[in-house]
């Protein structure tokens, strides 16, 4: 409720900060295992040793920060070009640091892991102080992704919230011929 959020806007950001870290547990969990699976693959073909699956884990969690904090930052009053725009930069870098470390050596993807991090971080913080929240974004969003869950909970169960839909796709149809009539 905007009503009820908006004298609250100073204290919000000291939230929105521990929500960061909060929502960064899951993702470094994912990438520690998905990291995990896939060094034994990297290790053979590259030759390098396992140590340096902590510098790949390093590399992403920098990489997961860094777009968790341009999430944060999409959040406050600002145009939808500026924040494709910062979207853009985050992906083409992030997709050459990790080239670089893929292909030349670790030690790229980290220090560019945490230069990107640090730089891109603290340029949203410092724009961030000089803007305000976007509340109708923010309530938005939250009922976008609430709305993602009752789907995904609507597989099994019904829910109220959300109805369903039967949409015919005409480009389907020859399948129906495989499909055996029973009645």
């Amino acid at each position: 409720d905007k009503v009820f959020l908006l004298p609250k806007e100073k204290q919000f950001a000291a939230y929105l900060k521990r929500a960061l870290r909060y929502s960064l547990i899951l993702p470094i969990v994912v990438s520690f295992l998905g990291s995990g699976l896939l060094m034994p693959l990297i290790v053979v073909t590259t030759g390098w040793s396992f140590q340096t699956f902590f510098l790949f884990l390093v590399m992403l969690v920098c990489m997961i920060y860094t777009h968790l904090s341009l999430q944060s930052y999409g959040l406050y009053h600002l145009s939808s070009t500026t924040y494709r725009s910062w979207w853009f930069v985050w992906l083409i870098s992030s997709l050459l640091i990790m080239t670089g470390a893929i292909y030349w050596t670790p030690w790229v993807g980290v220090i560019g892991g945490i230069i990107l991090a640090v730089c891109l971080s603290s340029i949203w913080q410092n724009k961030m102080k000089q803007s305000f929240l976007d509340w109708e974004k923010m309530i938005q969003k939250e009922q976008n992704r609430m709305h993602r869950i009752y789907k995904f909970i609507q597989l099994f169960t019904d829910i109220p919230e959300v109805s369903s839909t039967v949409k015919r796709r005409k480009y389907l149809d020859p399948l129906l011929g495989v499909v055996k009539k029973t009645s």
